[in-house]
């Protein structure tokens, strides 16, 4: 849905475009940067160790350039997630490579311990690709369950009926050659289209 919303709405891609601008800007306008916060803990005051906090500092700053941090921004806003896998040569973190969201997904246990990831191109893939927890970043935006929410989660129907329409009125009488995901089906007094959806509160 994010990625249709984001390749065929200009508003949505201004809206993303704006959003993202004003994440890296201060109060005044001006840009600001992103930096490792000092604090273990800020409410308690608790700091981080000074060595911990200087290698985490340098750390960031050598990957973390402006694009990936656009790309990191952009993602959250628009699929409520962002997945990075972590570049290791040595004992250093060389890069990280920003993974397709709409790929990826968590692995908890019951007691929702974080477990691992799988990267699916498809959902019925039987053999995923499988990482360890350590050197995948997963960034969730408004988080539920075991991923984020999309800043355009209250959009989805209001989209998928346009899409409908959009659909119906470019086919006519031909829609029911298309996939049966795509068919729209009139209901009531409203267009309703039929998606199918990933578990987990993934939107």
């Amino acid at each position: 849905m994010a990625m249709e919303m984001e390749a065929h709405c200009p508003e949505v891609d201004l809206a993303l475009s704006i959003g993202v601008r004003n994440i890296f800007s201060s109060f005044d306008g001006d840009s600001g940067r992103v930096r490792v916060s000092p604090y273990a803990n800020k409410e308690s005051g608790e700091l981080l160790d000074a060595d911990v906090y200087k290698i985490a500092s340098k750390t960031f700053d050598r990957v973390f350039d402006y694009a990936t941090l656009k790309i990191i921004a952009r993602q959250m806003i628009s699929f409520g997630d962002c997945f990075g896998f972590l570049l290791v040569k040595g004992s250093q973190i060389n890069r990280i490579v920003i993974l397709p969201p709409w790929e990826m997904f968590r692995v908890e246990d019951d007691l929702g311990v974080l477990l691992g990831f799988e990267q699916r191109r498809f959902l019925t893939e039987s053999e995923p690709r499988c990482f360890r927890p350590a050197p995948v970043a997963h960034w969730r935006h408004n988080p539920e369950n075991l991923y984020g929410r999309s800043q355009f989660f209250a959009c989805r129907q209001d989209w998928g009926e346009y899409k409908a329409i959009t659909i119906w009125q470019i086919h006519g009488d031909h829609w029911q050659s298309l996939p049966s995901f795509l068919r729209p089906k009139m209901g009531q007094r409203r267009v309703k289209l039929t998606i199918f959806e990933r578990s987990g509160n993934r939107s």
